[in-house]
């Protein structure tokens, strides 16, 4: 499974503060900065009112992580210099081999938003064990005190 089901969820819920971001305006060097965060926006909404979209684009997000990892995999052993059948690889020995980095890129928008979805669900996991932890912490700390 590639992320939560609730991070779709959640973004669901706040959908209109997302609609927001469809007028977004940043303006540098006298450049329309802001163009992207838009069209994400756009790409972004129209993904999460399309269920049956969304649920196919999580399927192809889940197989690009399928063979990314499959790929990494080989990385660093032996036959990770052969060629053959390897996708980080080219066949062609005149060819240079694709890079991790190309391979982990999103082959579509949707892949894209998947990646910035999981990636907020991971950040949003981490701050709220962060803060758990720190309050077992502080409260442990309140206990040492007063014990004393």
């Amino acid at each position: 499974d590639l992320g939560s089901e609730k991070v779709a969820a959640q973004c669901k819920e706040n959908l209109f503060s997302i609609q927001t971001l469809k007028d977004f305006q940043f303006i540098e060097d006298n450049k329309d900065q802001g163009l992207n965060v838009r069209e994400k926006a756009k790409s972004l909404v129209a993904l999460l009112k399309d269920d049956e979209r969304l649920k196919n684009e999580r399927v192809r997000a889940l197989k690009a992580k399928e063979r990314f990892s499959q790929t990494a995999a080989g990385i660093g052993s032996d036959t990770a210099f052969m060629g053959g059948g390897d996708p980080l690889h080219a066949t062609d020995h005149h060819e240079l081999p694709r890079s991790e980095m190309d391979l982990a890129r999103p082959q579509t928008s949707g892949e894209e938003e998947l990646q910035l979805q999981l990636a907020l669900a991971m950040s949003r996991e981490e701050a709220e064990n962060e803060e758990s932890k720190r309050k077992s912490d502080d409260m442990r700390l309140t206990l040492a005190i007063q014990k004393s």
